[in-house]
């Protein structure tokens, strides 16, 4: 039996989400509160209903008026919000330079509340669990930023966590070798997906997750660069692209993988395929200890621009994968990082024309002899 539903008759009703607001606001002008700020994103889906991953810091303003002010990252955008709430957006990805989304989202919050006039503060505790005893003990005291040093140490990898990269990396071959095994016409997005986690987790004897920024989509959908499933029925010829994020002990691997259903692709399409592989080859042969990240950006880019169309590379080039999904070094126009033995990192050459997208990815460690791949799987449409 296959239980569907529809989730459009799941949404909150705007005049629940107008009741709650209203409890809060009463609450407030109650207790002499002039403004809360709550940063707690189960708090923010219970007052907005909101949808999805929030993987970026978001914060919400409501005054005693009333006036409520959602402050999130542009890729963690809500597809659908209450009309009360005005939203402000802040970049979270930058073709040029890697984008710093906490630096950002604390100077579009400084601008939110500018404005605000406020002599009593109510919050839902999120933000003031750490800071309200720290402030306390150490009043006057010089706060620091340590995240350049974190950061520094997460470039290289030690042995222990490129195994776990490695053995996310194993869960995508699986993935891959159930997608071309599995995908015929008739078959939803969301079909594949489930098929592709079923035998993850069969043949690995793991429970095997996801990160939410998976993309699997086909057809027209994958000229957009990637997305979620959905229930989109694929065809014959589709192009199908995945670009996975298995977490094993808590660290990402990461790879793309784009396959032609029923294995008929169009000549643009095998063009085109061509010409992303000559830039992942020729990207590797340069991946070595020294090597220029924005260099490597500039390389894979004047091959893709062969295709024509007047096509440039619409998306960094690359980037570090560990404990999260992206980190340094970043591959990407603007970057001065340099390339050094011990960092894991992915290369994913893309071309989006005519309706449709192929990228392919692998994920490297850099070694002083040449890099090690850590997906050498199938390439092929």
């Amino acid at each position: 039996m296959v239980y569907m539903f529809s989730t459009e008759a799941l949404w909150a009703e705007e005049s629940v989400l107008l009741g709650r607001l209203d409890k809060l606001v009463r609450f407030m002008n109650e207790a002499g509160v002039d403004l809360c700020w709550m940063s707690d994103p189960v708090v923010h889906r219970y007052l907005l209903d909101i949808e999805g991953l929030v993987k970026h810091p978001a914060s919400l303003f409501i005054t005693k008026e009333g006036k409520a002010v959602y402050v999130v990252g542009e890729s963690d955008k809500p597809k659908k919000l209450p009309a009360f709430v005005d939203v402000k957006l802040y970049p979270t990805y930058n073709m040029n330079v890697w984008a710093d989304p906490l630096k950002n989202a604390a100077e579009l919050i400084a601008d939110t509340v500018s404005s605000m006039e406020a002599g009593k503060i109510a919050t839902d505790a999120y933000p003031t669990v750490w800071s309200d005893p720290l402030s306390r003990k150490f009043a006057g005291a010089e706060w620091g930023d340590a995240r350049s040093c974190l950061n520094g140490m997460r470039l290289l990898k030690e042995p222990y966590e490129i195994a776990r990269i490695r053995a996310g990396a194993a869960v995508n071959g699986v993935s891959y070798h159930t997608l071309r095994e599995c995908a015929q016409e008739g078959m939803s997005e969301y079909d594949l997906f489930a098929a592709m986690t079923d035998q993850a987790i069969r043949k690995t004897q793991q429970i095997v997750q996801f990160a939410g920024m998976s993309d699997l989509v086909t057809g027209e959908r994958t000229h957009s660069i990637g997305g979620p499933p959905t229930s989109r029925i694929v065809r014959n010829g589709d192009l199908m692209m995945a670009d996975l994020f298995p977490t094993i002990l808590g660290y990402h691997a990461d790879n793309c993988r784009t396959i032609c259903i029923g294995g008929r692709p169009t000549e643009l399409q095998q063009k085109a395929h061509g010409v992303v592989m000559k830039a992942l080859e020729q990207v590797e042969k340069l991946l070595k200890p020294g090597a220029s990240a924005k260099q490597l950006f500039h390389t894979a880019n004047e091959i893709l621009q062969s295709i024509g169309h007047g096509y440039s590379l619409v998306h960094h080039l690359g980037h570090g994968v560990g404990v999260s999904d992206k980190e340094g070094p970043y591959l990407v126009p603007g970057s001065e990082d340099m390339l050094q033995e011990g960092m894991v990192v992915s290369v994913e050459p893309g071309i989006y024309i005519e309706h449709f997208g192929i990228r392919i990815e692998n994920v490297y460690v850099i070694r002083e002899g040449g890099p090690e791949n850590l997906t050498p799987f199938d390439t092929n449409l």
